[in-house]
């Protein structure tokens, strides 16, 4: 937080470097709340172009959601944040911190994420969990007890070994 903007946006390609030549940099650091503190309005560019970039290393992309998670939220990253709960190629994790962040977000947030239930989750076990931490939070509104027979058919007939957390 006390960086100030130039540093700030060094950092993010720095950590980007970093994440490709140790993808496990973060490996017992996965709840630093001082992450949050990136989450500022001089660093939406920097913010979004790890969000945009399919070359990201987990590492980055993670602190960059982290941060959108647990930092100030930023509406101007909801179409982006969107996008990565929608995506089946991104790790569970990351789509799950996507959705906690978009939850932030108000009922715009919401609505991304009602939108992402209804077009773009698909069945498989992480599109499963994904619909079942949903229902979690949204439950009565809109979603109700024909999503959750919906779910549990859905986990009867998964694809997977394993449905932990559906």
């Amino acid at each position: 937080a006390s960086l100030s903007p130039s540093s700030c946006a060094s950092l993010i390609p720095a950590l980007g470097r970093l994440s490709n030549s140790n993808p496990w940099f973060r490996l017992e650091q996965w709840q630093s709340h001082a992450v949050g503190a990136l989450s500022r309005p001089d660093m939406i560019n920097e913010l979004r172009a790890v969000l945009a970039d399919p070359h990201a290393g987990m590492g980055i992309r993670s602190i960059v959601i982290d941060a959108l998670e647990m930092g100030a939220p930023r509406p101007e990253l909801l179409p982006d944040l969107a996008g990565i709960l929608a995506r089946a190629d991104v790790s569970y994790r990351e789509r799950q911190r996507a959705l906690l962040a978009l939850l932030r977000l108000g009922d715009a947030g919401r609505s991304a994420v009602t939108d992402a239930f209804r077009r773009s989750l698909d069945l498989s076990v992480n599109g499963l969990r994904l619909r079942t931490e949903i229902i979690q939070r949204l439950y009565r509104e809109p979603f109700g007890a024909s999503d959750v027979v919906a779910i549990v058919n859905g986990a009867l007939e998964a694809d997977g070994s394993s449905i932990t957390g559906v």
